[in-house]
């Protein structure tokens, strides 16, 4: 078991390095050339022969089709041609758990009991500091590498302390990636500690055009005694989150989740604040 995991952290160092120099910006403007750009603008959706010019802060600067001309050339230091690629947006994922790409492929042909069997109930003991921060690095950069520039990161607890569990917010702000970082509570702790923790973040993570931080969300834990799944939910509005929920995820389990919607409405869940993550066995 350990001698998997010590196999994990050792690829993910590669991985990295090469993502990095693949994704980070130059350090001035670059002029791209000769690529299909789709710029999702209805107005004008599609540069079959296009350029655009991006800053060293990584914006793009100016978009067009045909030749860029010199005014758009003399304020670059390197061109790169598209070869007829096609340049597009990025994807967004409105619900990743980033850090558990390292264990991709476990209990591929289960649903979600066997996979936790597999994954947090045998693997979440043997984590150590550094980990997380590794694993969730790995997520984000794997997302950017295929396309997806901003991601809802849903956390997880782990059981492993408060500053591991920030290990996965570290890693996110280490990598050049638009996320909104969807924390969650330690459901031993008190209410008051959930306060607490979540002014912090709030009042540290501040959003801005240059900062990859786009928000701090609550990822809702619906465990325990309804008062603390209504604890949260009242937290959440004191504080102004949004917040994020697992439900009917599971097959085998639909019965079961429809038989806790009343529970979920009397906490109010059903608002504009949230959403529902593998919403998938849904009644017609």
């Amino acid at each position: 078991m350990i001698s998997s995991l010590s196999r994990i952290r050792n690829c993910f160092l590669f991985c990295i390095l090469v993502c990095f120099k693949l994704l980070v910006p130059a350090l001035s403007d670059t002029l791209y050339r000769d690529g299909a750009v789709l710029t999702m603008n209805e107005s004008e959706a599609v540069y079959s022969g296009g350029w655009m010019r991006i800053g060293e802060d990584g914006y793009i600067k100016a978009i067009g089709e045909g030749e860029p001309g010199r005014a758009q050339t003399a304020l670059v230091d390197e061109v790169v041609s598209l070869e007829g690629k096609i340049v597009m947006p990025g994807f967004v994922s409105g619900h990743s758990h980033l850090w558990q790409s390292a264990f991709r492929g476990l209990a591929a042909d289960g649903e979600l009991w066997p996979w936790l069997q597999s994954l947090h109930w045998t693997y979440g003991d043997d984590l150590e500091r550094g980990d997380l921060k590794a694993f969730t690095s790995h997520g984000a950069w794997d997302q950017l590498c295929h396309g997806v520039t901003t991601t809802y990161n849903h956390t997880h607890w782990l059981d492993h302390g408060y500053e591991m569990f920030l290990e996965q917010l570290e890693a996110e702000m280490s990598v050049p990636q638009r996320f909104i970082f969807s924390s969650c509570v330690n459901l031993e702790d008190s209410p008051e500690v959930w306060r607490e923790q979540l002014t912090s973040l709030k009042e540290k993570l501040k959003p801005g055009p240059k900062v990859s931080l786009l928000g701090v969300a609550l990822n809702l834990r619906s465990f325990g005694p309804a008062s603390t799944l209504e604890a949260q939910v009242s937290l959440a509005e004191e504080l102004d989150l949004d917040f994020q929920m697992h439900y009917l995820e599971q097959s085998g389990r639909q019965d079961s989740d429809r038989a806790a919607w009343p529970r979920y409405k009397l906490a109010g869940i059903p608002s504009e604040r949230a959403t529902f993550a593998h919403f998938i066995h849904t009644s017609e």
